[in-house]
């Protein structure tokens, strides 16, 4: 049996605030350890959280799990900050690789937020929790190991904090390759996908008439379309703007250039709301896209005691909003198996999160990367023939999106981690495809509020 008297957390971002949320529930003490110093009223950036200025997509079965675990999140804390309620859909305004989304009711709503509110509201959260204390300012430096089991962590203070538990949390910036070195243990089998993706964002105020949507994207279609867009509305009245840029096609960091790359578009509706909306503060920058996944479960002497979660085991590109939403479904899962208080639990852990991160790994890396591949020349080749059939499909399928609804909704609920990738492989769902080659697409959505018809058409850079 177990020992589950206290249980250490690193990291007290999203991730670490989850497993801390579920660890309270079968330990005695939690202790989070958290390098920066506790979150502020004021719109302060952390530095353990680069993208934090960007416009945070936690997809719609993130927030219903954030909910879950935390049923007072999205309440009187967001209202008082004027956070917008944001129905599916109906909210939302998308130009994806091959035209207009449909716009329609679903009946699905969330907030929109920005990353700071939503991580100073989880912070105060956990820490209100009666078992759970967060030690803000505090760095571990190292694991502390005896016998194959970690047994907890020394901080650059040199102080030793003991646990029955260590959940590594600390995100990408995770130096959890050369903790376990130290100690002796495997290097961790990873697998990196570069990616040539940049943001520039900045924050605006709209003080005009209300606009027709709450969330507007120009999706990117590499090669010939490489430039993207994200407009969200967030608590305040204000709206973050991203501009994305792939191929090394980076947005620019001076007004300027700012403006003039939202310009180049395929619709001139970003230009058009930044032209007449007010800017608040300056325009950040974001480069480190890189998708990076660990598996753990490989390492043949893994360390009882010791787990990774979140952003720490498996980092996507951000522009695809799973960082959040895939560490909440990792917890429900560290929930359950916590319920079986079996031995070497940790490994079937780190098995279990292999299987979750699979599908939001497709998704993300796409036609980048045969995934999970073996070692084997025969395995790689069935995994590429494997993975060029659900790529082949994803792309006839979102060829379709913009003129079957059915579609449409089926790869938003996998796109949201609502439903598992295997359920596109449905015969109904390529029948629809196929008949709608011959319909015509759904005409642009009318003219908006900034009287801009979008052309739909990409302008010339």
């Amino acid at each position: 049996m177990n020992r589950r008297t206290h249980a250490l957390v690193i990291g007290s971002g999203a991730a670490g605030c989850l497993a801390a949320r579920v660890l309270s529930d079968s330990f005695a003490q939690v202790t989070i350890v958290e390098r920066d110093p506790a979150p502020s009223d004021e719109r302060t950036l952390r530095k353990g959280i680069p993208q934090a200025a960007h416009v945070h997509n936690v997809l719609l079965q993130g927030n219903r799990q954030l909910e879950h675990f935390f049923p007072n999140l999205f309440g009187k804390e967001f209202d008082r900050a004027a956070s917008p309620l944001i129905e599916v859909s109906q909210d939302q305004r998308m130009y994806g690789p091959f035209g207009w989304n449909p716009v329609y009711p679903t009946g699905w709503h969330f907030r929109g937020y920005s990353r700071h509110l939503l991580d100073r509201t989880l912070s105060a959260q956990t820490a209100a929790l009666q078992n759970v204390r967060i030690l803000y300012s505090h760095e571990v430096s190292e694991l502390v190991a005896d016998n194959g089991r970690v047994t907890g962590v020394r901080t650059k203070q040199g102080e030793v904090l003991n646990a029955d538990l260590v959940v590594e949390t600390s995100g990408r910036s995770s130096r959890l390759e050369t903790w376990l070195s130290a100690i002796g243990v495997s290097e961790i089998p990873t697998r990196r996908v570069p990616t040539t993706d940049g943001y520039a964002t900045r924050t605006f105020r709209w003080r005009g008439a209300p606009l027709p949507y709450k969330q507007f994207a120009i999706l990117r279609k590499p090669p010939e379309r490489p430039r993207g867009a994200y407009l969200l509305e967030i608590e305040g009245g204000r709206w973050i703007v991203t501009l994305v840029g792939a191929q090394g096609d980076f947005p620019p960091h001076d007004e300027a250039g700012f403006l003039a790359f939202a310009q180049s578009l395929a619709t001139a509706d970003v230009a058009d709301f930044i032209t007449q909306a007010e800017p608040e503060g300056g325009i950040h920058l974001y480069r480190k896209m890189e998708n990076v996944c660990r598996f753990a479960d490989r390492v043949p002497n893994w360390p009882a005691g010791l787990i990774v979660l979140g952003d720490a085991v498996c980092t996507f590109n951000p522009v695809y909003g799973q960082g959040i939403t895939t560490a909440t479904v990792s917890a429900e899962y560290l929930q359950r198996l916590l319920k079986t208080n079996r031995e070497g639990w940790e490994r079937q852990f780190h098995r279990g999160l292999v299987q979750i991160l699979a599908g939001p790994w497709l998704l993300s890396v796409r036609e980048d990367l045969i995934i999970f591949a073996g070692t084997s020349a025969l395995y790689k080749s069935w995994a590429a023939l494997r993975h060029r059939f659900r790529v082949t499909l994803l792309r006839h399928l979102q060829q379709a999106a913009p003129k079957d609804r059915a579609i449409h909704l089926r790869l938003y609920q996998v796109q949201n981690l609502m439903r598992p990738l295997s359920s596109l492989y449905s015969p109904m769902l390529f029948a629809r495809a196929l008949w709608a080659k011959f319909r015509l697409p759904p005409p642009a959505p009318l003219a908006s509020r900034l009287n801009t018809v979008p052309s739909g058409s990409k302008k010339a850079a």
